[in-house]
């Protein structure tokens, strides 16, 4: 393995390779200055959403001008159980694929599973104006202070920028893992070398999932509605009608809460039960619970953001994500303390009997504040 670091993370190979791109750009006639930045591209911290991807997408497509409501309202979540582990869970139901929201904003895409010369190919994408999201493993980054040889992790950054005196990048990044605040900030080629083929190595090996986004805009693919009518609205129309296709589906899985809730009787208010239960399930439990958090503060988040006061059921879907952080943080404490306190978890009981009375309420107001609202027609996927 050391040797094939070597192959790609000698101090020569990286000289190598930038005269490898000032070769290249002069037969393609491309101008490559020792400095190039794009402008105004800018973090975005407003809320996470999915995974860090999004987290270098969304600075892209604000930098494009770009609704980014088009992700926001792209989906609903509904409950889901598996009766077995007794694990429960959201399931994203979409309108759309990442990549037709894109096609339709006008957004080019080119997807690389594998740059061979990543260097260089930053350097040109950015020289021809294009912004790049690439996958790293946050092992290899000497900016990461809490996982620089000491965590593998996968992760996303977004390129903006070179300075080829200095040999770093400009990027959009966070300081920690999981941190909502991302920031503008350098990096070496070294690092991004390193972190690259590095997060090759240790996650990819050869599975053929692209690597390399490079992002630019093409006005003559944005579609023809989109041309002729707001891009908001006919988002919105979107929901509105996977919000009608749905409902049914959403209040059944109310039923899957409920299920949840009479199995996690018989095992939280047993004291060994519960400690053999997390023993194997704690992880998977405490991933679910931080999707379904995160999934309802995107819910409120976009509500919000786009409709402020005209919503009036805002409040049950806020007593919603407050019930489910009780009940994390419930299961956390009794695990890592080891401290049992039965009246704990009779409150966690009753919270998941709220939760169900709550998110009926708001999902009832939501089909009906949908409902009553005209947008532009559109016919979704």
């Amino acid at each position: 393995m050391i040797s094939t670091w070597k192959l790609y993370f000698g101090s020569n190979n990286i000289k190598r390779i930038i005269d490898v791109v000032k070769i290249e750009t002069i037969k393609g006639s491309l101008v490559i200055t020792n400095k190039r930045i794009i402008n105004e591209v800018y973090p975005y911290n407003d809320i996470i959403f999915k995974s860090c991807f999004y987290s270098s997408l969304f600075p892209v497509l604000r930098f494009f001008k770009k609704e980014i409501s088009a992700f926001l309202f792209n989906e609903l979540f509904i409950y889901q159980l598996d009766d077995k582990k007794v694990q429960i869970s959201h399931e994203n139901i979409q309108i759309s694929d990442d990549e037709t929201i894109l096609v339709n904003m006008g957004i080019q895409t080119k997807k690389i599973n594998k740059s061979e010369e990543v260097i260089s190919q930053l350097i040109n994408s950015i020289g021809n104006n294009k912004l790049v999201i690439i996958f790293i493993d946050c092992y290899y980054e000497s900016i990461r202070p809490d996982t620089f040889l000491k965590l593998h992790r996968p992760h996303y950054i977004l390129i903006c920028g070179y300075d080829y005196d200095y040999k770093e990048f400009d990027i959009i990044e966070n300081n920690y893992l999981d941190s909502q605040f991302y920031e503008n900030r350098k990096i070496s080629f070294e690092d991004v070398e390193r972190s690259y083929y590095g997060g090759l190595e240790y996650y990819v090996k050869g599975s053929g999932v692209p690597t390399y986004f490079e992002y630019g805009i093409n006005n003559q693919n944005i579609d023809t509605e989109l041309k002729n009518n707001n891009q908001l609205e006919i988002t919105l129309s979107n929901f509105s009608t996977l919000l009608s296709r749905t409902q049914l589906s959403f209040f059944n899985s109310l039923t899957h809460v409920k299920s949840f809730r009479d199995k996690l009787q018989h095992i939280v208010l047993v004291e060994s039960e519960l400690k053999s239960f997390l023993l194997t399930n704690f992880d998977e439990l405490t991933r679910n619970l931080n999707t379904i958090i995160n999934n309802l503060k995107l819910e409120k988040y976009r509500l919000e953001k786009y409709f402020n006061a005209d919503f009036s059921s805002i409040d049950s879907l806020g007593r919603v994500i407050n019930n489910w952080t009780i009940i994390r943080g419930v299961i956390w404490k009794f695990n890592f303390s080891g401290v049992y306190n039965e009246k704990s978890f009779v409150v966690l009981l009753n919270k998941i009997n709220e939760i169900v009375n709550d998110h009926n309420s708001y999902f009832t107001n939501l089909c009906s504040f949908f409902g009553g609202r005209n947008f532009v027609h559109v016919q979704t996927p």
